[in-house]
């Protein structure tokens, strides 16, 4: 089975709330009440003890201020019994906190686990959830490029869940997702792209580099990973020399060295920081 990424799966609802919304209205076909946005909210729950619980993520629809449905987007790689306890919980509490209704999508690429989460799940006398589930076959494929920049997570999605399959529409959707993914800032791409060709199968892999495209992305984003990592590098440089010599940076200060991706601004910085008195003059 080509890779599943939990985290790169709850990654592209985190970049795209809305994505929640698109799936429940499109491949399920749930009637969704009027929302104005969606946004991820936190998803830790505490209970009476206390002890806290974590939902994957938590997604929230609200019309303006106002909370009209929570969904608690869980990634399911393989049965397992707990969740039947721990979904509802999730639910109860979500819709506790957000005084509205609230429901579990699970995401699966596993027809058979899809099959045991879609069970209803039996409360009590008068009480029961029905969990929504995201089956690999429900899953939309996004093969043209017009589409998949309407959607570049749903794209990406399409790619995961579809890049195992036949070799032809692995290498249509996988396309279709890295052209989306380009479009984006560099860190989306390393991620988005790293998910796609991790999902093909092996003959989709092949087919998928030998397309002058495909080659082009693959051979961009080990550049870009390249380049990447030697930012990274000389960014711990930069605040070793600083920490050595006794120069005391502020958090944002150190943040900006971090998040500094110019190798030339870099270099600057590493040489000043070698003679500077203060951060300040490090910058100035």
């Amino acid at each position: 089975m080509a890779s599943w990424n939990h985290e790169g799966i709850i990654e592209l609802f985190r970049s795209d709330p809305q994505l929640a919304a698109a799936l429940l209205q499109g491949p399920l076909g749930v009637a969704l009440p009027e929302f104005s946005d969606a946004r991820v909210e936190p998803g830790t729950m505490v209970d009476l003890k206390p002890v806290q619980v974590h939902a994957d993520l938590v997604v929230v629809l609200r019309d303006g201020s106002l909370p009209v449905l929570g969904v608690v987007v869980e990634v399911q790689r393989k049965v397992d019994p707990d969740k039947l306890f721990t979904w509802p919980a999730y639910v109860a509490w979500l819709r506790r906190a957000l005084r509205t209704e609230a429901c579990v999508l699970v995401i699966t690429q596993s027809e058979r686990v899809a099959d045991w989460a879609s069970r209803t799940i039996v409360m009590g006398p008068g009480g029961a959830l029905q969990p929504l589930v995201l089956r690999p076959s429900s899953v939309p494929v996004v093969d043209t490029v017009d589409d998949a920049r309407k959607a570049p997570e749903l794209a990406v999605l399409s790619a995961m869940v579809h890049g195992a399959g036949h070799v032809e529409t692995a290498v249509e959707v996988a396309l279709a997702a890295s052209m989306a993914a380009h479009d984006l800032d560099r860190d989306r791409f390393l991620l988005y792209f790293g998910l796609i060709r991790a999902a093909l199968g092996e003959a989709a892999r092949k087919a998928f580099e030998m397309h002058s495209q495909g080659a082009r992305f693959f051979d961009e984003a080990q550049q870009q990973s390249y380049e990447k990592g030697r930012a990274a590098e000389k960014a711990a440089d930069v605040l070793d020399v600083l920490d050595a010599r006794g120069i005391a940076l502020s958090a944002e200060q150190r943040d900006r060295i971090l998040g500094c991706s110019d190798l030339a601004t870099l270099r600057q910085w590493l040489r000043g920081a070698v003679t500077v008195a203060s951060a300040d003059e490090l910058f100035s």
